[in-house]
């Protein structure tokens, strides 16, 4: 990666202009448009910019949308839904998140778990409607969505569910393993690095593609401060 920082990309070099041309070529050849009625239009910035993009662009101002969350990032598109002016409900079947930052924290023992637990009474809005209930049921084409409670219909869905983990797919990791991705796996760690003062940590990704990719780094990093200012960093080995 650094070595290909080292060179100058300029969006007015022919080469830079025909790696563009193919990216666009290849993003439409992936949606299946054969007869040349949609274009690509790349989009610089974070993965937020490009969501607020799409739902400026999509959501008329007298539409609804729906938005179907596990987290952070779907609170963080009703925000952008209220910031705009388009109505809109979020569903959760939990009544409170915790960002994924937050889990770092719990690890390396400086917050506890009902310290970063985020209910979403204390985060509403003007304009944001909440409701606590379960997805039984997507009907993308008719854009309705069914719960335990009732159905609901919108003119676009924004669906941000995440994703489970499967941790029984890698064999020994359940048995011999420790996980920081989930806030109960920070937990279990928060209890055992405080015994860790010699031997080898290693930090693996099982596959790809995985959530959050900056975490294993990050959590190599902090692993490093925290064993170092216990003064047992000399002693102690870390493989990412």
């Amino acid at each position: 990666v650094k070595q290909a920082m080292l060179r100058d990309w300029g969006s007015w070099d022919g080469d830079f202009r025909a790696m563009t041309a193919e990216l666009r070529r290849r993003l439409l050849a992936l949606t299946g448009d054969r007869k040349g009625e949609y274009d690509c239009v790349p989009l610089q910035g974070s993965g937020t910019y490009c969501v607020e993009a799409m739902l400026v662009s999509f959501v008329p101002k007298n539409g609804k949308a729906l938005i179907l969350a596990n987290g952070a990032y779907g609170l963080r598109a009703a925000q952008t839904m209220q910031y705009l002016g388009r109505a809109h409900t979020l569903i959760d079947k939990g009544d409170a998140f915790v960002f994924g930052f937050s889990k770092l924290d719990v690890m390396f023992g400086r917050k506890s778990a009902d310290a970063v637990r985020l209910p979403y009474r204390d985060l509403a809005k003007p304009g944001v409607r909440f409701l606590q209930q379960t997805i039984t049921a997507i009907d993308p084409e008719a854009r309705r969505v069914t719960t335990e409670a009732e159905a609901h219909e919108a003119d676009i869905l924004v669906i941000a569910l995440g994703a489970d983990y499967d941790i029984a797919a890698t064999p020994g990791l359940a048995e011999g393993g420790n996980e920081f991705y989930s806030v109960a796996g920070a937990e279990r760690l928060a209890g055992l690095l405080p015994r860790f003062a010699r031997g080898r940590a290693v930090i693996g990704v099982c596959g790809a593609p995985f959530k959050c990719p900056p975490a294993p780094s990050e959590a190599a990093l902090l692993l490093h401060d925290y064993l170092s200012a216990r003064g047992v960093r000399a002693d102690c080995q870390i493989s990412f």
